[in-house]
């Protein structure tokens, strides 16, 4: 899905995340990793740490910014010849935000017929941007889903951006080490501290 496909997902309280408006005190390190993910200068990124730390902010904002509108090609004016030269456009760049918790229930939901499958527009995407990983329950059809998704993405080199609470270590002991080992080509852990602000940001 195209970003403004995906923008019902982000909802109402994260939708004005932008990298502009991230507080990067504490993280300024991840600040850079998610404009690096923006900008397509790095492949895959995952961000870790506990709640409340602007893991989902960094993300949506990472999709924001990498989007843009398709431009048209178009004709020169003519040289002096009278000649001239076609100018290709550019394509559009989009990206795709999903908390996994819906993510997996859309997969769940599509093997029973309930909806469309998720999966094709998971692999278009430019941007896939995965938030809350370690949330979800999954049966088998749905974590082989999530795994087809993440394995195409990684042999067609396209972008992938990942939060999660679990630590590194709690990840290898949910999921093993390849996705961990596939960060190290290309990609970045970017660990996100200082305080949780959410119980700030409800008192403002």
């Amino acid at each position: 899905r195209s970003w403004r496909d995906s923008m019902e997902r982000i909802g109402a309280r994260y939708k004005h995340c932008t990298l502009d408006s991230f507080d990067a005190a504490d993280n300024p390190l991840a600040l850079e990793a998610a404009r690096a993910l923006a900008d397509g200068s790095l492949e895959m990124l995952l961000l870790f740490g506990g709640a409340g730390r602007g893991k989902t902010h960094l993300l949506i904002a990472a999709g924001r910014d990498y989007e843009r509108p398709a431009v048209a090609g178009h004709a020169s004016e003519p040289d002096e010849r009278g000649h001239r030269y076609w100018f290709d456009g550019i394509p559009a760049r989009t990206s795709a935000f999903w908390p996994v918790l819906e993510l997996v229930g859309a997969l769940r939901g599509c093997a029973g017929g309930r909806c469309d499958d998720p999966e094709p527009s998971c692999r278009r995407a430019g941007l896939l941007l995965l938030d809350d990983y370690g949330a979800e329950t999954c049966t088998d059809y749905a974590w082989e889903g999530l795994q087809r998704i993440l394995d195409y993405r990684y042999r067609e080199k396209r972008g992938v951006g990942i939060s999660t609470n679990l630590t590194p270590e709690e990840w290898t002991q949910r999921y093993g080490d390849q996705m961990l080992s596939r960060l190290s080509e290309g990609g970045r852990i970017v660990r996100m501290t200082g305080r949780d602000r959410r119980p700030e940001r409800g008192r403002s």
